[in-house]
């Protein structure tokens, strides 16, 4: 069953970014191990954004981990209970919290000790499999000892072969994606770090190539600027290999329009590049102190940004009833909506809304 749904959910060679909720979906690791099952931003308004693809990540070592198990068993079903079709998992690295004697760079062997075990668990559950998630800038994150630190792209090439096999035995009908590759730093060291790992690998390209264009969405300061990070992993990647933007988002900074006009960038622009396939939104709730992409505030107040991209999984049509603004309410709070028009505010009495 798991090749039928993907071969179904995969757009055909040289077609557009379908505008669906496959080609534009969305990923989020939004999870409260004190208070674990909530799932708050697998909500009515996740739903509304019509998701028949969701990704997700867990950490490379999460079979000695219940209680990420137990998260990655939770956020599928919930997934899938709004619809979604198409299960994307990425393997990420540790934090203090949950890193164990293995370390934050263990070798492919250990890698392979614990990555099989859970393609083994979850098969039938993942239809897309993701080696590392932003091995090139912080597989060591910068809270660990000695700071932050990228994973050499020859232990990532072993980690992919590792992956590649346990997926290929196990859960055959899966599909596997290139490491997750951010579009930081310079171009030229981006691109050394990729050719160097490809090299190592054999290739390890997968069966798509997986990028998270950050760079490209913060250097889009007009509406047709052009992607630069992903021309030139486009360029770099084998022709005819599809591209696809696991994770991506536009950073809210206090000012609602100028995210929304960022999301329009991503549905419009990037979108639209021609080796891309689909491209996955990045994240729900916002609010945080050090990252907010949020399509919603900490609050889960809608900003404009999350009706544009409603606008956009439903075919580019703002007017969807799904997309549309929560009915005014009688004598409710005046409030100052986050409602898109033109990328306009416009005011309006909600109830059960919180004021700003």
């Amino acid at each position: 069953m798991a090749a039928a749904l993907s071969a179904s959910l995969v757009c055909p060679a040289g077609a557009a970014t379908s505008r669906d909720g496959v080609g534009l979906f969305v990923a989020d690791d939004d999870w409260d191990f004190a208070s674990p099952g909530a799932l708050p931003a697998l909500d009515s308004d996740f739903e509304r954004l019509r998701p028949k693809v969701f990704r997700l990540q867990t950490i490379w070592n999460t079979v000695d981990r219940p209680e990420w198990l137990v998260r990655a068993d939770a956020m599928i079903a919930e997934a899938r209970s709004r619809g979604v079709r198409q299960i994307v998992l990425t393997l990420r690295s540790n934090n203090p919290a949950n890193v164990g004697p293995e370390g934050y760079f263990p070798t492919p062997d250990q890698y392979r000790a614990k990555v099989e075990p859970l393609v083994q668990r979850l098969a039938g559950q993942v239809d897309v499999w993701g080696p590392a998630n932003e091995p090139n800038i912080a597989w060591r994150p910068k809270e660990a000892p000695g700071g932050q630190a990228p994973l050499e792209p020859t232990l990532l090439a072993g980690y992919y072969g590792a992956l590649h096999d346990a997926v290929r035995e196990h859960d055959p009908s899966a599909s596997i994606t290139s490491p997750d590759f951010l579009d930081a730093g310079s171009l030229a060291a981006f691109l050394e770090y990729v050719t160097t790992y490809s090299a190592a690998a054999g290739g390890g390209w997968g069966d798509v190539v997986a990028l998270h264009p950050y760079g490209d969405v913060e250097r889009a300061v007009a509406p047709t600027a052009p992607a630069i990070f992903t021309d030139a992993l486009a360029a770099l990647a084998p022709p005819g290999k599809d591209l696809w933007v696991t994770e991506v988002g536009a950073h809210y900074e206090g000012n609602p329009a100028a995210q929304a006009a960022r999301v329009a960038w991503i549905a419009d622009v990037l979108a639209s590049h021609p080796r891309v396939k689909r491209v996955a939104y990045y994240n729900m709730r916002g609010g945080g102190s050090e990252w907010d992409t949020g399509l919603l505030d900490g609050a889960f107040v809608r900003r404009p940004a999350w009706y544009v991209w409603c606008a956009a999984v439903h075919g580019d049509d703002p007017a969807n009833p799904d997309c549309a603004a929560p009915p005014p309410g009688a004598g409710g709070p005046g409030c100052i909506a986050y409602f898109v028009e033109y990328l306009l505010l416009d005011t309006r009495e909600w109830p059960g809304v919180r004021c700003v």
